[in-house]
């Protein structure tokens, strides 16, 4: 009997998702003071990073998707570089842009110019540092931005040999904390360079198509577990401890060391590398309950959850500040509990609904040029 296979689309990397875009929600509803934790606390300091790290964790599991889904398949040529981006944004842009005109209707006060919606339409934003525009319309749209760089970079990475994107890494984190320590540059234009840039980010997804060859060799050298054993879970629960603790200890590094340690987001990156290796390989009962398919599901509407929350607080707000009503503790938990459901239908009934068609048509089947003579 043949060993048992570990399933293609790893469904426990999509509840991760979605394990990873909650605590970014949680970050954006701190993020206002009438919303805010106390200010020093522990748990303050572990919110206050959530937003990096989820946004960290999704180009780091994007490169390795991306490298599981397409990488033999544009190297064998039976996927062409054309179809496969056309692909990637019949998956992401309806959503996306969908949000942005819901921001220009839903949002008070917005200020806006058309050369900042035409570089937000044709995802540009991050791409350049003015940060007038990083944010406009709909602000966590901005790494949707840096994503349809790395889209286009894969198909130059998936061509490269695994020591030059070592090398390519390398020599981008070292760059970039140099880059930091030397300040050389003004705060908003290094948070660019490092944070919102694609060039700055390029090291996180590359470092996932990493993480996907290295899975890819032991996928081939050894079969997946039979069944959940006691060791591998062990193994999750101290991938999901490494994660956690990293985002603790980067929030916290005041209070621990009376000192900020530089680089924050790069601190993720190692962690979010465990975490999507020791997930895909599965084998205990933690990847047993990711499983489960109500977390699928919420996996799959994650980026509908990361696109509409920040509207969904911000409509909140609204209604708290024309109702003037103080506003509870709980509000966090019934804000997030919002945006999970309206993630849940958005994706469902409407970014569903559009990739599926925009698929169809992009592969839509050519006929054979003699049946077409024949149908003639």
């Amino acid at each position: 009997m043949s060993s048992p296979s570990i399933p293609a689309n790893l469904p426990q990397l999509t509840s991760l998702r979605f394990l990873a875009a909650l605590p970014v929600v949680f970050y954006h509803i701190n993020a206002y003071p009438v919303f805010a934790l106390q200010p020093g606390s522990a748990i303050n300091g572990f919110v206050t990073f959530c937003g990096g790290s989820g946004v960290t964790f999704f180009f780091v599991l994007s490169g390795f998707i991306l490298g599981r889904r397409y990488e033999d398949e544009l190297r064998a040529g039976s996927v062409s570089a054309r179809e496969y981006f056309l692909l990637r944004l019949a998956r992401i842009y309806p959503l996306y842009i969908a949000s942005i005109f819901a921001g220009i209707l839903l949002l008070r006060n917005l200020e806006w110019t058309y050369e900042q919606l035409f570089m937000v339409v044709v995802m540009f934003q991050s791409w350049i540092p003015a940060k007038e525009f990083h944010g406009q319309f709909n602000y966590p749209a901005w790494s949707l931005s840096t994503e349809i760089f790395f889209y286009l970079g894969f198909i130059l990475l998936v061509k490269m040999r695994t020591s030059t994107l070592l090398a390519f890494c390398a020599v981008s984190y070292t760059a970039a904390m140099a880059l930091q320590f030397s300040k050389i540059l003004p705060f908003h234009l290094e948070s660019w360079v490092l944070y919102l840039s694609p060039a700055g980010r390029m090291a996180d997804f590359t470092m996932g198509l990493l993480v996907h060859r290295l899975f890819k060799k032991r996928e081939g050298q050894r079969p997946a577990f039979a069944g959940p054993t006691l060791g591998m879970t062990v193994v999750e629960i101290g991938a999901l401890a490494y994660w956690l603790g990293s985002i603790f200890f980067v929030g916290n590094q005041k209070l621990i060391y009376g000192s900020v340690v530089e680089m924050p987001w790069a601190q993720f990156v190692p962690a979010a590398c465990v975490l999507i290796y020791v997930g895909a390989i599965g084998g205990g009962y933690v990847t047993q309950l990711l499983r489960h398919r109500v977390l699928v599901f919420l996996g799959q509407a994650s980026f509908a959850l990361y696109l509409i929350h920040g509207l969904v607080i911000f409509r909140m707000l609204y209604l708290y500040e024309d109702l003037g009503l103080d506003i509870p503790a709980t509000y966090r938990l019934l804000i997030a509990g919002l945006c999970v459901l309206l993630s849940c239908i958005a994706f469902r009934y409407f970014e569903e609904p559009a990739r599926m068609v925009l698929t169809s048509l992009i592969r839509k089947p050519r006929i054979p040029a003699p049946e077409l003579r024949k149908a003639a």
